[in-house]
């Protein structure tokens, strides 16, 4: 290989990778006790201190939003299409259920949950990791807008995203088969499920997935293109509920 064309392969890897920085700095990063009061919702306490870590609580009693920068190019209201990003949360863990955490899309409900997290109720500090699809985050007015609802006044040190990976994915899938199995068990114990002569669900006329999925009749069709569905938007199984939505990449 020539020197001039070792050179240019050099430059080219030198640029990609400021790029691939650049992207990575875009997205955002920050901590409720330095957020601007127009960027919080109502219901966030004053600035408190745990040692040297500050923090704002999100009080109990209902949902506490918080706004980010868009971190995409202006022309478009979402990002970039099937995209997953991962919302790091840093938080004491004080509720005694798994707090909810919604994602302000304009896709149905509004806002959407996305993913429950902590629930242990032992006053540790920890980061969640709330994953969102491309289509459950919307710009408006330039920003973004996550939420969470707890049981508890929750104490969250900051918020970073970042995009989703594989093991994202899994984490996802066990922390959400773990906490629906929380929520339900005090009915599971009231309802044992009987199974004895009982027809398969997927073969009973008329069942759907969930009220936004296609039957299974219709399930090969409906993926085979790209979907907007609620339950399409994160591009994994979502363990919580029977939809499978298209894979992660």
């Amino acid at each position: 290989m020539s020197g001039k064309a070792t050179l240019a392969l050099t430059v080219c890897s030198l640029l990609l990778g400021a790029c691939r920085a650049q992207v990575r700095a875009d997205l955002p990063a920050v901590e409720p006790a330095n957020m601007k009061p127009e960027d919080l919702s109502a219901g966030w306490s004053q600035v408190k201190t745990d040692g040297a870590i500050k923090y704002r609580e999100a009080t109990k009693g209902g949902r506490r939003s918080l706004s980010v920068p868009a971190w995409w190019d202006r022309s478009s209201l979402r990002p970039p299409e099937n995209t997953v990003y991962v919302l790091e949360v840093r938080y004491k863990d004080t509720a005694t259920v798994p707090v909810i955490a919604y994602s302000y899309g304009a896709l149905g409900r509004w806002p959407s949950e996305v993913h429950r997290f902590g629930g242990a109720g032992d006053g540790k500090w920890k980061t969640a990791r709330v994953a969102a699809g491309w289509d459950q985050i919307i710009r408006h007015g330039g920003k973004v807008t996550f939420g969470f609802l707890a049981n508890a006044d929750l104490p969250i040190a900051s918020v970073k995203i970042r995009k989703a990976s594989k093991a994202d994915e899994l984490r996802h899938n066990a922390e959400t088969r773990a906490w629906v199995a929380t929520v339900q068990a005090d009915k599971r114990r009231a309802t044992p499920i009987r199974v004895e002569n009982s027809r398969p669900w997927w073969r009973s006329p008329g069942r759907r997935w969930c009220p936004s999925c296609p039957t299974p009749s219709r399930r090969a069709s409906r993926w085979a293109r790209p979907s907007r569905s609620a339950c399409a938007s994160t591009r994994w199984r979502a363990a919580a509920s029977a939809c499978t939505p298209t894979a992660w990449t």
